[in-house]
C-alpha cells in the first residue's frame, strides 16, 4: 500500500500538478516584480530630470546686486557684474535697461531724473558714452569667459550727492525666457570735512575721529537708528540697530586703515553721513 502511494505521488509530481502550481506562483510573482521594476524605473527617470520642465540656465551674472557708496566729488563710480557662459557655445546676448531711479539736487521737474549726473555703459563688445538715451544693445558672450566679460556701469556724479538705482535684464536673443536681472545701487555721499562736533540735526556722532583704534558711535535721537559702516571701497559692512540715546563701541583696530563712511537712518528716513578715518 505504501509503495502504491509513493508511486502515485511520484507520478503526480512527474505529471505536472506540483510543477504547474509552482509555475503559477512564479508567473504571478513575475508580474508583480515587473510592475515594481517599472515604477522604480519611472521614479529614477523623474529624479534625473526626465519630466522636468525647468530649463537649465545658459549663463550667470555675478553679482546680481551691485552696491557702491562713494563721495560725490569722486570722478567716476566704476562697478560691474561679470558673466559666465554655461553652454560651451557663443551666445548672442541682449541687455535691456528696465528701470532708472535717480535723485540729486539738480534733478528738477522737466530736466529728467538724472539731473547733472552722467552715465556710461560698457558691455563685453562695446562702450557707450554718453548712455543716457540708450535702453538696449546686443553683444556676444564667448564660451570661455575672462576678466573682459563684464557689464560695466559708470556714474559721473559731478559733485552732486544722491542715489542712483538702475536695473537691467540680460538674456540670450534666441531664448528670452532664460533671463537674469541685475540692479546697480549707487550712492554719492555729500562732500564733508572731518569734524568731531556733530551737526545740530545729526542722527549720530562718532568719536574720536580720526580713530587710532576703537571708536564710539552715539545715537543722538529718541528713535532707534540703523547704522551701517562702509569700507573705503564703498562696500557695506555689517549693519546694526542702535537704540535711542545709546552708544556703541567699535574695535577699529581690526579694520584696515583708511577713510570709512558711517550712515545712520531713523524710521522716518532722516539720515546722517559721517566721514570717519581709521588710522
Amino acid at each position: 500500500m505504501s509503495g502504491q502511494l509513493d508511486k502515485e505521488k511520484t507520478n503526480k509530481i512527474k505529471g505536472g500538478t506540483i510543477d504547474n502550481d509552482v509555475a503559477l506562483f512564479f508567473s504571478g510573482s513575475e508580474t508583480k516584480l515587473m510592475r515594481a521594476f517599472k515604477w522604480v524605473a519611472i521614479l529614477f527617470f523623474v529624479s534625473q530630470g526626465g519630466f522636468s520642465s525647468v530649463a537649465q540656465p545658459g549663463f550667470t551674472a555675478t553679482p546680481e546686486v551691485v552696491t557702491a557708496v562713494k563721495p560725490s566729488d569722486i570722478l567716476v563710480f566704476y562697478n560691474y557684474t561679470q558673466f559666465g557662459n554655461l553652454t560651451g557655445d557663443t551666445l548672442q546676448m541682449r541687455w535691456v535697461r528696465t528701470e532708472v531711479v535717480a535723485s540729486n539736487r539738480s534733478a528738477t521737474p522737466g530736466t529728467g531724473p538724472m539731473g547733472n549726473w552722467a552715465i556710461a555703459i560698457q558691455d563685453p563688445n562695446a562702450y557707450y558714452n554718453p548712455a543716457i538715451g540708450l535702453d538696449s544693445a546686443d553683444f556676444f558672450l564667448p564660451p570661455t569667459t575672462s576678466s573682459t566679460d563684464h557689464f560695466i556701469l559708470q556714474l559721473f556724479p559731478n559733485n552732486e550727492a544722491g542715489n542712483l538705482i538702475m536695473k537691467f535684464r540680460f538674456f540670450p536673443v534666441a531664448n528670452p525666457a532664460d533671463s537674469l536681472a541685475v540692479t546697480f545701487d549707487f550712492t554719492a555721499t555729500p562732500v564733508m570735512t572731518l569734524t568731531i562736533e556733530p551737526a545740530p540735526d545729526a542722527v549720530i556722532s562718532a568719536y574720536p575721529n580720526p580713530a587710532p583704534g576703537r571708536f564710539f558711535i552715539r545715537n543722538l535721537t529718541g528713535s532707534p537708528s540703523m547704522v551701517t559702516l562702509f569700507s573705503p571701497q564703498g562696500q557695506a559692512l555689517q549693519p546694526f540697530s542702535l537704540p535711542p540715546a545709546e552708544e556703541y563701541s567699535v574695535d577699529g583696530g581690526r579694520l584696515p586703515a583708511g577713510t570709512y563712511y558711517l550712515r545712520a537712518e531713523t524710521p522716518r528716513k532722516k539720515s546722517t553721513w559721517i566721514l570717519l578715518t581709521i588710522q
